[in-house]
Order: C-alpha cells, then structure tokens, then sequence
C-alpha cells in the first residue's frame, strides 16, 4: 500500500483531453510541471506550469511522482520506465486520489447508503461516461436489472452517458474511481450482490476486487488497445480464481484470451432469440435494418460498412448509435 501523506509533488504526463476531464480535482500547488510527447509544446506554458518533452526532464525539478493523465497509460509507463523513473512513483489517472485529496459530496452519501440499504444489490463500473456502444448498452442493461436489483453505477469523471442514467432514475457517482482504495470504494465493493466492470484499464479497480476475492463479471471488448493499457498478467489470475466474462462476441472473447493466455473458460451463449414462426417473421421485415453502436472512430470501422454498403442492391435502413 503507498503512503498517502507524502509532501505531493508531482509531473503530469499528458496535456490532452484527460488533463482537461480531471483539471478541477488538480491543485495546481502540487503540480511541479508537465510532460508531453508533442515536440511543439515543448517550453510551452499549461496553467502556468511549463511543458517539457519527457526525454530532457530538468534535473532541478524536484517531484516524487509522475501522473499519467492519457488513455495510453501502459506506453507511457514503459517511457518512463525506460528513462530511470521508479515504478512505484507512476500513477494512473484512475488514482488521482492518492495523489489529491478527494471528499464524498452529501449527495454522493445519500447514494451510497440509500443503496446500502436495499435487499439487491448490482454494482456496474463503468470504463468512462462516454457516448461510446458499451457505456450506453450496460447503460440499457442497468435499466433492465433495476426491474431486480437497486442499481448503483460509478463513473471515473462525469459525460454524455450519465443522461441515460437520470432519465431512467438509477443513480450514479462520478469521480469515485479515481480514488478506488479507499474506505467508501471498499464499503460499495463488499455491499454488493453482484457486480459488473466495464473496466478493464482501470487495474486499479480490477486489483482491488481481486484482493477482496469477490466474485466479479467483465464485459469483453473487441477492441486489442483495451488489453494493451490493461494488466493481462492481473486478468489471468482474475480468471482463474473470481472472475466471470461477458462478451458481445466470439471475436471479443479470441481477442481477450490472445492477451490473456494459459486459462480456461466456458463460452455461455447469451441472448438466444427464436421465432416460432420464421416465415411470419421473414414476411413482416420488408427493408433489412443494420444497427452499428459505438463511438465514431477509424478504430471501429464504420467507414469500411459504409464502403461495403455502396455495393448493395436494394434498400436498407442504417443507424449509427454513439458520439464523434
């Protein structure tokens, strides 16, 4: 366990989108400068702080941490690694709140306990509040589940998919996350009745649960970069001992268990849907429709389908569900 009450001093790696979602939690006191890859920030100034290229790191700047503020985070570590940085003095962004102290707003408590004190139990932790496919189908799940259990969701930092949330009322923290080993994080882990992590990345998370030897579920993805920033060796021994997967495909399972190899599992079919009648069925579709959910990225290859649907004869109906 790291020590909390150092003197905080510390670097952040990476001035991008991540910086700017966790920049109010910052205190700018604790900050020594930043570092990034883009050669054109170098010597420039963020908040007040200067910009250095992560290879040329002054050796008059004194910090006793690094923080990665980037979705790239097993990259990252291994450069800085690789320049003589310790690696118990890297952090994720998913513990920033080692880093900066975090409070548990009123409301937040209110949550916490209401949920506490139901009979079920279910606990989703969410990857990101993102518009992306899988935050807004677990978001859909979650609405489903609430039929059973009470619903408690986390978030790491707040977005777009928290509005599936308030409009089907199941409650949600934000900001948790980033702090996961802490008292009220463990207090959620042990009070639920089941638990699902869209979480992959957030090793931190998934370390947690399996010190606790709680029973878990994983959503799969399709995507290897989720694995790549993620600790497979850590994955494997979940696995092996209190961990339960969910994939929205075969591919998404062949893709987990190339990272994470020699374990075993079952692949248990999900959502089988049959037709007493396939000719009604047949019959009452007139214009096939193709549903493709997910953020809208090269990564997901939306411009491929729509390439491939150029060559076509016929009429169809297309629906693109997430965020640019």
């Amino acid at each position: 366990m790291r020590k909390k009450d150092f003197e905080k001093r510390y670097l952040i790696f990476g001035t991008g989108k991540k910086y700017a979602a966790f920049r109010s939690k910052i205190s700018s006191s604790n900050v020594v400068a930043f570092l990034d890859n883009d050669l054109e920030k170098e010597h420039t100034e963020l908040d007040g702080k200067m910009v250095y290229n992560p290879l040329r790191i002054p050796e008059k700047l004194q910090y006793n941490a690094v923080l990665i503020m980037s979705i790239y985070y097993s990259e990252m570590k291994k450069q800085l690694r690789d320049i003589g940085i310790e690696e118990k003095s890297i952090y994720s962004y998913f513990q920033l709140g080692e880093l900066e102290s975090e409070t548990i707003s009123e409301r937040d408590r209110r949550i916490i306990e209401i949920w506490k004190g139901s009979n079920k139990r279910f606990l989703l932790i969410q990857h990101s509040g993102g518009e992306g496919g899988a935050p807004i189908a677990l978001a859909n799940l979650a609405s489903v589940l609430k039929k059973k259990y009470s619903v408690l969701v986390t978030f790491p930092t707040e977005g777009d998919t928290v509005d599936v949330y308030k409009k089907n009322g199941i409650p949600y923290i934000c900001n948790l996350q980033t702090n996961c080993d802490t008292e009220v994080f463990r207090e959620i882990i042990a009070a639920a009745d089941l638990i699902l992590v869209n979480s992959i990345i957030n090793n931190n998370v998934i370390e947690l649960l399996h010190r606790s030897n709680r029973l878990f579920y994983i959503w799969l993805h399709e995507h290897p970069i989720s694995y790549d920033r993620s600790d497979c060796e850590l994955l494997r021994r979940c696995i092996d001992q209190n961990v339960k997967v969910l994939a929205v495909s075969k591919r998404a399972i062949n893709i987990f268990f190339s990272y994470v190899k020699e374990t075993h599992y079952k692949l248990l079919p999900l959502a089988i849907q049959k037709f007493a009648n396939i000719d009604h069925y047949r019959k009452s579709v007139t214009v096939p429709k193709i549903v493709v959910i997910g953020g809208i990225s090269s990564v997901k290859g939306q411009d491929i389908l729509l390439d491939a649907l150029d060559k076509v004869n016929g009429s169809y109906k297309l629906k693109l569900i997430g965020g640019i």
